[in-house]
Parts: structure tokens; C-alpha cells; sequence
């Protein structure tokens, strides 16, 4: 057996792997799943090939037959050698002509054994513990080994399991290509071994060296490099090497080309936090482990577009631009631990852009939108660069986002990686973050390009006034917005939304209309993929719909105004939130006597609206987005307000309320010493803001429970620094103050007492409900009063803020 072990190994050895002329491709369905390192490995090497129209089918189960096949690939048999294997002793056969050379092979090296019957079962899925064990008998493992202890399966398992065959390899009974792929892959890497006649099992070296034998250096023929961060630029490849740019881990080289690039790293990207100690990612924040020097401070290879700079070739993590986004650090890195750092990776876009026509007719001549190739005897050199969403060039359309990066970040480099988005997203904006600049389009959260960090100028800005709006969202190839609009069409009849109903049935708005000078009531109905009835809906009384009405005198098309504060120039000119608009000659005017609503609607005309400031007004421009078609402006204001409130505010959010389809700023914070969460009425909310200082805010609630008249309380007292020394009591409360004078203010027997909670750089955090045991000296205190203080019902200062 050891001569049969021996003779094998130096058999294998003298194998060579035949590359193929043509570059591989990138596969169309292995991008972000589990094995897809594993599945391009075994596609680049020729061992588990894809299809014709560029897929994997990664989620496809392998027979018997097909597993032979792979392994011997794996070994590196070339056709030549496979030709003597044309008949096998397994009587199952039939049907399976094209696999009997790897049936037979594997049949006579102990790899595949079969059912003991004679068959070969080569069109039976076969299952993990299969799998495992053919592949430890092509590393050495016969069955007598005295490394395999107990009966079989178990025996295999626990070998395979501990020299890391079943790494990544998802829990299934049966074997799907990507799984199979994934085994190979661990068994490229994996120690080979000589069984003696006793069972004694060794461990395999190459000749006159220490280096383990894997297949990647016997059957392979390949040599293993030293460790080091890959710049693809800096060596000769037989195989793509630019996805692995910036990585650290082992290459494999044959004749001088890379054939194999075995990662040894951790990879995990995200955004530089806390002084550069920190990187923030998808999954969480990770940190480094305490170490001297820190880690932070470690110098490594520093990448920037696949490449080692010129001038940069090292950096520390400590020496990144603070807050420095859509970095990538390699290492070794467990949970979310950083426990050595070994490259630093950052991409910048050097052009952005929806593809145009011309752009795809460029590629013909090696280059993308005016950016070139790197080209090998005048045609594109696949291998140059990397292609992210895209199975190939060809697949690139009109109107796609592409980013286009080069190796210097000048539009004068070529091109090291394409990354392609195809998707388009339509949908209503049912919600808007404005702290993170994130629309929720169909209930998922979206965030452009810009503010996710990628590098550059490269997306449009969300803008909240089209919440509630029908938006087609052109996502990047990262999943981020690169570009939207607005899909809600243009109209001509114009009218002021006074009830909108769906109980169910077809919608239906009640209008009054510039036409008819009056209500009217229409039904609402659908404009091919446009939700008009939604469109229309997404608005509150009082608002001006732009629509066009179908034979059935329906309305099959809407759009809604927005809000803003106006100072009329003149008939013809007005400026709303500082920026001037010409109004149309046929301008329509409606009148409200309370803004927001449709009370007292009216029919007017722009000469009868004053010249000078109007204050809060709806508008409709046209489709041009550069005319003021309609208009709805105050006649009155009707203040039908109960009590008013104070507050303090911790965040806000846009939203849209399906209910009345209609959309609102709503406000979190505290008020009266408990949770608080109101809507703004439409329109209200311009100075509303999370503030960097404290501030206490004041409105009227409306009958119908939003706020309106949303102010910042004039603060009664800002103290300076504080020493709290009386109690609480029934006749009211002393809070004691040094502010270069001994002082003693009056504390309500009803104080509600905030606390500013700050960040560790002093910035605003939250407010959290308190007392005034809490107030130390040197904390700044503000106190409010919200009666006069000459008033009979005075007590004391009732509301008090402090920060620590």
C-alpha cells in the first residue's frame, strides 16, 4: 500500500493543469452567497466548470457520477491520461458514457469503492458523508488508516471535520454544486498523506522540504508564496485576481502566473468611528483588541483601487481621514474583535453615471465612457479588471448605474473594477428619514450612494416634499440610490382636496374645483402601474391636486402640492423658500381660512393676493417644475387650539399616514415628565429640528390632536453653574445658584426636570427624564416658567433642564 501511495503521489505530481486561452468570467448567480469565493476558485482552476449562459446553478444537486468528475479534476488528470480509462468493472453504467473515464479512474486509485455490488449508483445525488470521504481517499486516507477510528461514517467525518473540510459547508444531507464546490475548495489546501501496511498514517511533505503537500502543489503543480496583501498590478495571473485586490492571504504559482489565491484574512467594511479606533459596518461595530502598540497605530499595505499608490504604499488605521467611509480592513478579525490588522482597502469612484447608448457602443472600442481598458493585442484584457453586477459586459443597459474606478482615481488610469446596479425599484415613499437622508419605498429602507459613503458626487439628494409620492429609485450595484424620480404625471385641472375616502371600494376625492367654483366628488381610478388613487391620496385637506380625467369622467391622473413660505414679488413673480418663480398668466388661486385645511375654500385670482409676505402657502408647479400653475393661500387664520404644550425632542421622522393619505413630520421626545410622540400639522414643521443645545419647544394642540404654532420657548433663567441644596415640599422648592452671586430661585411643587444626556465629544444624545437631587455644581441649569411669574397660580419655576 505505501509503494501504491508513493507511486500514486509521484504520478499526480507529473500532471499539469491546462489553463484555457480565455480569460474566466465572471458567474451571473454567485455574487454574495456563502461559497462564492469557493465556486470562482474551482471555476478559474477548470474543477467544477459554469454553464454556457454564464451561471453556476449553485443551488443544484450533484450526482455521483458528476463528484468523480470533480475530483478528478481536482487532481489535475488531463485528458490525455484519461483516455486509457475507457471501461470500468461498475454495471450501472449506461447512460453515463461521458463519465466513465472519471468513474473508472476514481475506481482504480480507492476513491469511489461503490454500493459492494458492482454498481457505481452514478445517477444518485450523493450525500455529505459520501462526498467527504472520496475526497479524504484522493488525500490518502484508505480505509485502514489509524487515523480513522470507529465505523464508517463517523470515522471520515471526524477527519474531515478536523482538518476543516466542512468549513462553510452549509448543513445538508445531499450536495449541491455550491457546496461541492466548497468542499474541493477546503481540500485544496489540506495536508495529503502516506498509509503504510500497519495503518500508520504520515503526513506528506514536498521533497527535501517542510512545506506540506496539498494538491495545489503536488497535483496542481503549483508552488505556495509567502504570505502577503495582493497587488494584482505587482504579479503574472493566470486566473482574475482583481476581486482578491487589498487581501491578504497565499498564492499558488505555476511557470511564474498565480494560478490560486488562497485569502487568509477576515475582510469587513464599513465606516472609520471614534477617534479611529472603530469601524462601523453593516453588521455592527468592530474594535480592536487591546494591544501595545495599539492596533490603530500599526503600519500595513495600504490600498487604494486594487492597487498599492505610489508615494502611499503604507498607512496606519490611526492615520485615515477621520470619519473615512467604505474602508476595508483585512486581518484577523473573530466576532467583532480586531485582533491584527494586515492591509487597509478603500475604493473611490472615479466616474459615475447612468449608462447611455454611446456608452455601451464604447466598449467595442476598449474602453467606458471614454475610459480605457487595459487591452491585450488590441482587444480588453478580462483579468485587468474586476465586474461587480454584471455577468459580463454585454449585459450592461441603458440607463444602468456604473461606476467606473481606475487604479489612480484619475479618469487617466484604466479601468481596475466595474461595479454595475440593474435594479430599478418603483413605489410609493411612505417614509423619510431626515437624520440619515433614507426614503422606505415599499417597506424597505433605502440610502443614496453619497450618503452611504462611496466616494464622490455620485448620487441625487432625496428630497422630502416627494414623500407619498409614486418614485422609480436606480440602484447601484451595492444596493444604494444612485438616481430617482418622481413617476406621478403632469395635469391641467386643478382643485383643493376637502375629503378623500377608501372605504374598500373605488377611492373617491371630493374636490373643489377651479372649474365649477364648487365641491365635487370623483372616483378614482389606476393609470397603467400608477397608484393614482394613492397619489391623490397622499395629501391633506386643503391641498391643490393637479388631474386629468378619463371618458368616464374619473380621475386618471394626480399630482399634489407642496408647501412654503411665499412673498409675492407681483401678478407674475412670487418666491417661495427663497427661490423666485414665474406665475403662470392662467395661474388658479384658491383661499383657506385655515392653513392646512379646506375650511372656507374659495375661488380667487392672483390680483386680489397682497403684494409682500403671505406666509404659509400650498403650490403647484407645472410640469416643467419651473412655473407656478396654482396656488392656495391664507384668507384667515381660524385658531381652533386647545392647550398648549411643552416639550423637548430627541428625534423626528417624516412619515405617511396610510389612514388619511397624508404626510406628517412626527416629533419623539418628553413632555410633562412622560413620552411624547405628536404629528406637526402640514406645513408646521419647517423649524422644527433636534437641537445641538437644549431647547424646550412650545405649540397648540389641535382638537384633532396634532401640533400646530411649533416655537422654542424663551428660556426664563439660563443659571450657569449650579449647587442644588433645598427639598421638595408642598410649599415649593429652593434651587440655590452660584452665578457670581448667592441666589435663591422659587422650584414648582410640580417641577418636571429634563436631563440633557450629552455624547463623549459634548454633542446632543438625549433627554431623559430626571430630578433635581441630580443637578451638581458646575452643571448649566435653565429654568422656564410656563405662567407669568405675577401670576396668582405662580409657584415657581416648573420646568427645568439641566446637562452634566
Amino acid at each position: 500500500i505505501l509503494s501504491f501511495v508513493l507511486v500514486l503521489s509521484l504520478v499526480l505530481g507529473s500532471f499539469s493543469m491546462a489553463f484555457a486561452a480565455t480569460p474566466a468570467t465572471s458567474l451571473s448567480d454567485i455574487a454574495g452567497i456563502a461559497n462564492e469565493d469557493a465556486i470562482q476558485v474551482n471555476n478559474d482552476l477548470g474543477i467544477i466548470k459554469g454553464f454556457p449562459d454564464g451561471s453556476f446553478k449553485p443551488e443544484q444537486l450533484v450526482n455521483r457520477a458528476e463528484f468523480a468528475a470533480m475530483i478528478t479534476r481536482a487532481l489535475a488528470v488531463p485528458e490525455s491520461a484519461l483516455a486509457g480509462y475507457t471501461s470500468t468493472t461498475f454495471k450501472d453504467t449506461a447512460g453515463y458514457g461521458w463519465a466513465v473515464p472519471y468513474l473508472a479512474f476514481a475506481q482504480s486509485k480507492g476513491i469511489m469503492i461503490g454500493d459492494g455490488q458492482g454498481n457505481a449508483m452514478p445517477g444518485r445525488t450523493i450525500n455529505v458523508n459520501e462526498a467527504m470521504t472520496m475526497v479524504l481517499r484522493a488525500l490518502g486516507y484508505v480505509n485502514h488508516s489509524s487515523a480513522l477510528v470507529g465505523n464508517w461514517p463517523s470515522n471520515y467525518v471526524t477527519v474531515a471535520q478536523n482538518v476543516g473540510l466542512y468549513d462553510d459547508v452549509a448543513t445538508a444531507v445531499t450536495v449541491d454544486r455550491a457546496n461541492a464546490a466548497q468542499i474541493i475548495y477546503n481540500a485544496l489546501t489540506v495536508q495529503k498523506v502516506a498509509v503504510n501496511a500497519d495503518g500508520e498514517t504520515t503526513f506528506l511533505t514536498l521533497s527535501g522540504s517542510t512545506e506540506p503537500a496539498v494538491l495545489f502543489n503536488t497535483g496542481l503543480g503549483a508552488t505556495k508564496q509567502a504570505g502577503a496583501a495582493l497587488d494584482p498590478s505587482a504579479v503574472d495571473s493566470k486566473i482574475n485576481l482583481t476581486k482578491y485586490a487589498g487581501m491578504y492571504g497565499y498564492a499558488y504559482t505555476k511557470s511564474g502566473s498565480v494560478v490560486a489565491f488562497v485569502v487568509d484574512s477576515t475582510n469587513v467594511t464599513g465606516d472609520v468611528k471614534t477617534s479611529n479606533t472603530e469601524l462601523k459596518a453593516a453588521d455592527g461595530t468592530y474594535k480592536f483588541k487591546t494591544a501595545t502598540p495599539a492596533l490603530n497605530a500599526k503600519v500595513v499595505p495600504y490600498f487604494q483601487n486594487g492597487r498599492i499608490q505610489s508615494g502611499a504604499t503604507t498607512i496606519s488605521f490611526g492615520g485615515l481621514t477621520a470619519n473615512a467611509k467604505f474602508v476595508t480592513v483585512n486581518g484577523d478579525i473573530s466576532g467583532k474583535t480586531i485582533n491584527d490588522i494586515y492591509s487597509i482597502s478603500v475604493w473611490d469612484v472615479t466616474d459615475a453615471k447612468k449608462a447611455t447608448a454611446a456608452d455601451i457602443a464604447d466598449i467595442e472600442d476598449q474602453e467606458f465612457a471614454g475610459i480605457d481598458f487595459t487591452t491585450v493585442d488590441d482587444e480588453i484584457d478580462y483579468n485587468s479588471f474586476q465586474l461587480v453586477g454584471a455577468k459580463s459586459l454585454a449585459d450592461i443597459k441603458k440607463d444602468n448605474v456604473v461606476y467606473i474606478y481606475t487604479h489612480n482615481k484619475l479618469t487617466t488610469g484604466e479601468i481596475v473594477k466595474i461595479a454595475v446596479g440593474t435594479d430599478v425599484v418603483a413605489g410609493k415613499v411612505t417614509a423619510y428619514k431626515s437624520a440619515d437622508k433614507e426614503f422606505v419605498v415599499n417597506g424597505t429602507t433605502y440610502k443614496t450612494a453619497s450618503e452611504a459613503g462611496i466616494t464622490g458626487d455620485v448620487s441625487k439628494a432625496f428630497d422630502s416634499n416627494d414623500l407619498g409620492k409614486d418614485v422609480e429609485l436606480y440602484l447601484d450595484a451595492y444596493g444604494y440610490v444612485y438616481d430617482y424620480k418622481v413617476t406621478s404625471a403632469s395635469t391641467d385641472k386643478y382643485g383643493v382636496i376637502e375629503k378623500y375616502t377608501d372605504a374598500g371600494i373605488t377611492p373617491e376625492i371630493k374636490l373643489f374645483t377651479a372649474a365649477d367654483s364648487a365641491s365635487k366628488v370623483f372616483k378614482l381610478t389606476k393609470d397603467g402601474n400608477t397608484d393614482v388613487n394613492a397619489t391623490a391620496g397622499a395629501t391633506n385637506a386643503g391641498v391643490i391636486v393637479g388631474y386629468a380625467l378619463n371618458s368616464s369622467g374619473e380621475i386618471s391622473d394626480a399630482v399634489t402640492s407642496t408647501t412654503g413660505t411665499a412673498t409675492l414679488a407681483g401678478v407674475r413673480s412670487i418666491d417661495i423658500n427663497g427661490t423666485s418663480y414665474p406665475i403662470s398668466t392662467d395661474v388658479v388661486v384658491f383661499t383657506v381660512s385655515s392653513t392646512g385645511t379646506a375650511a372656507d375654500v374659495a375661488l380667487s385670482s392672483i390680483d386680489k393676493v397682497r403684494i409682500g409676505s403671505l406666509g404659509q402657502v400650498a403650490y403647484l408647479l407645472n410640469s416643467d417644475n419651473n412655473k407656478v400653475v396654482a396656488l392656495v393661500v391664507l384668507e384667515g387664520v381660524a385658531d381652533k387650539t386647545t392647550d398648549d404644550v411643552y416639550f423637548v425632542i430627541n428625534d423626528t421622522e417624516k412619515v405617511y399616514d396610510a389612514t388619511d393619505d397624508a404626510k406628517y413630520t412626527k416629533i419623539f421626545g418628553l413632555s410633562n415628565g412622560s413620552t411624547f410622540d405628536k404629528m406637526l400639522v402640514e406645513g408646521d414643521d419647517a423649524a422644527v429640528q433636534v437641537p445641538t443645545l437644549p431647547a424646550l419647544w412650545t405649540a397648540k394642540l389641535t382638537a384633532d390632536g396634532f401640533l400646530k404654532d411649533t416655537t422654542v420657548s424663551a428660556i426664563n433663567l439660563a443659571t450657569g453653574s449650579a449647587v442644588k441644596t433645598a427639598d421638595v415640599s408642598d410649599a415649593g422648592s429652593a434651587l440655590t445658584v452660584t452665578n457670581g452671586a448667592t441666589t435663591v430661585y422659587n422650584i414648582s411643587k410640580d417641577v418636571v426636570v429634563y436631563e440633557l444626556v450629552t455624547t463623549s465629544t459634548g454633542g446632543f444624545d438625549k433627554y431623559v427624564v430626571s430630578t433635581l437631587d441630580r443637578i451638581r455644581a458646575l452643571n448649566t441649569v435653565y429654568m422656564y416658567s410656563t405662567l407669568n411669574i405675577g401670576d396668582k397660580d405662580y409657584d415657581g419655576y416648573d420646568i427645568v433642564i439641566f446637562v452634566k
